[in-house]
């Protein structure tokens, strides 16, 4: 639910700020782009883990390789994450050192609340490890996604290098949590 919630913001949030900075005059073309990003959103998210979910049920031994898909998905979110940042070269070398700042107290203060919150709510330690991570992480690899697709190449600067200090932040947090 957390994730669902924090997808449907991101879209009204998104729609919000083009508007007021002029890249959507009409609510026609707010709307407009609001239904390409709900499609593409259903395609990125809904289609591979129906798929995911699909192939499990069908073929119980593809439980075999199991294993290796959390190695392959770090791999393919290294790429992107290549790519965009190499795209924005330029961009990068322009972006405020305090962003950075701002970027990773963001996502350090998602994973400590996140874990404190859900301890204090009364949720046991590995249900709070795990809102940690939701809180913390959010949704930098679709916001990547949707920008490159609908937007130029620095709009999807941002979420590139959200997602680069969250996995930073992320190995971190694992050898934290692995002591938890």
């Amino acid at each position: 639910m957390v994730g669902i919630g924090g997808s449907k913001q991101e879209f009204l949030t998104l729609a919000g700020w083009m508007e007021k900075c002029g890249c959507l005059n009409k609510f026609e073309a707010r709307d407009h782009i609001f239904l390409y990003l709900v499609e593409d959103v259903l395609k990125i998210v809904l289609v591979p883990v129906g798929t995911g979910l699909l192939l499990r049920g069908v073929f119980p031994k593809i439980k075999r390789i199991e294993g290796v898909l959390p190695y392959l998905s770090v791999s393919v979110i290294g790429f992107i994450i290549a790519v965009v940042l190499s795209l924005n070269a330029q961009n990068l070398r322009n972006i405020p050192l305090d962003l950075f700042w701002a970027i990773f107290l963001h996502n350090t203060l998602g994973f400590v609340l996140g874990f404190l919150i859900g301890r204090l709510m009364g949720l046991d330690t590995k249900s709070s490890k795990t809102l940690s991570i939701e809180v913390g992480i959010q949704n930098s690899g679709l916001a990547v996604a949707l920008a490159i697709k609908h937007f130029t190449p620095l709009a999807s600067l941002p979420g590139a290098v959200f997602s680069l200090l969250q996995n930073v932040n992320g190995i971190i947090l694992a050898l934290i949590y692995k002591r938890l």
